[in-house]
């Protein structure tokens, strides 16, 4: 499949040439991806040969791989995106995340609800770092107070206007993705 690859990076270089090693360098084992079909050997020198053999690997275009060389292991390049989740579902960094209107309205309700839970907690932070350090300055105090309160007001705020919608999307006209 390949003959001979040679990699550089830097002033450092790497060889792998077909067959196996005999004393020297690192094996590199390079599988088809179909089962009962034969694998490539190949012998990777040089200070880079590890890198050398995972180049090979990504360039047979099997994502499924074994790699001999030292200190490393098997690794597997597989992604399921519904890998957790029910059928109209897909799992992101997020969660998994519905992708029928109904569903997704209520997980970006969530998540739009966190995000804001998040802010205020930052800002009430701030405010209380801002009221600690003030110390004998009134005017820093008192800026600190107000920004801590603001914060808890606009948290209130976006509970109420939630519990709101869930009231009136939900209960009373009954839409989907919020009963």
């Amino acid at each position: 499949m390949f003959a001979s690859l040679t990699f550089s990076a830097s002033s450092a270089r790497a060889t792998c040439t077909p067959g196996a090693c005999s004393g020297t360098g690192s094996p590199c084992t390079i599988s088809s991806g179909t089962a009962g079909a034969s694998s490539s050997k190949y012998c990777c020198t040089g200070t880079n040969a590890a890198a050398e053999c995972t180049a090979l690997k990504v360039a047979s275009g099997n994502p499924s791989y074994t790699n001999n060389a030292a200190g490393a292991s098997s690794a597997t390049a597989k992604t399921d995106p519904t890998a957790g989740c029910s059928d109209t579902q897909i799992n992101t960094a997020l969660g998994c995340i519905s992708v029928e209107t109904k569903g997704f309205s209520a997980s970006l309700l969530k998540f739009l609800a966190g995000i804001a839970g998040g802010i205020s907690l930052v800002i009430m932070l701030v405010a209380t770092i801002q009221i600690m350090t003030g110390g004998d300055n009134a005017e820093q105090v008192k800026k600190g107070k107000e920004l801590f309160t603001g914060a808890i007001t606009g948290l209130l705020f976006i509970i109420f206007s939630v519990a709101l919608l869930r009231i009136i999307a939900g209960d009373i006209m009954k839409l989907d993705g919020f009963m």
